[in-house]
């Protein structure tokens, strides 16, 4: 069940947070989902288009242990903007639940790896013992492949492409191999950079 809540539903507390008056502990949250977007707007003709303003879009999913979820989100409709206070209010929610559960959050992957062998993240089984992110065809290592970090994913790029497969590539002949970064993103990057060695500046 998906629960669409407002910035005044909302309010955090010593021991986790309250929406819409129910309490949910901060060990109750299993994962945390943030996008963030910004639209520039023109006017004009294609040769000579002019920039009249800008819109920006945040979202935020609580995902709870129970397998309920809680959304927040701010973005602009046909006729009203975003408004910067509501936006800031999603970021600094998200920043604060981040930052109090990231050690949980954290430790159910690294747990899931130890118990299983691997853990699951965005359709693709993480070997932290081996170093290697696995698809349903294929492994992915840090010999074998470079990691293309981009906002919101990551491409799995072959390395030593022949000039053939850059071509498909480009023009989109072949279909590039990338994950969803944006489920805990602070954590996914961090278990890249501890157990994987791939840090990006």
């Amino acid at each position: 069940m998906t629960t669409k809540a407002d910035l005044k539903d909302f309010q955090i507390v010593t021991s986790g947070f309250q929406c819409k008056g129910v309490l949910h502990l901060f060990a109750d949250i299993a994962h945390l989902r943030f996008v963030r977007t910004k639209t520039n707007i023109h006017m004009g003709l294609p040769i000579e288009m002019t920039k009249i303003g800008s819109d920006e879009s945040v979202g935020l999913m609580i995902s709870l242990k129970s397998g309920e979820e809680i959304k927040l989100t701010e973005k602009p409709g046909w006729i009203f903007s975003s408004t910067v206070e509501n936006i800031q209010g999603i970021i600094n929610i998200y920043t604060e639940l981040a930052k109090v559960t990231f050690n949980s959050r954290l430790t159910s992957y690294v747990k899931g790896a130890e118990i299983r062998g691997y853990f699951v993240y965005s359709g693709h089984r993480f070997f932290l013992s081996r170093q290697v992110i696995a698809s349903e065809d294929q492994e992915f290592t840090s010999e074998n492949t470079d990691f293309l970090r981009s906002y919101g994913y990551i491409e799995f790029r072959p390395k030593n492409s022949s000039i053939a497969q850059k071509m498909k590539r480009n023009i989109g002949a072949s279909k590039r191999k990338a994950m969803d970064t944006l489920t805990d993103t602070d954590v996914i990057y961090a278990i890249l950079a501890n157990f994987y060695g791939l840090r990006w500046n």
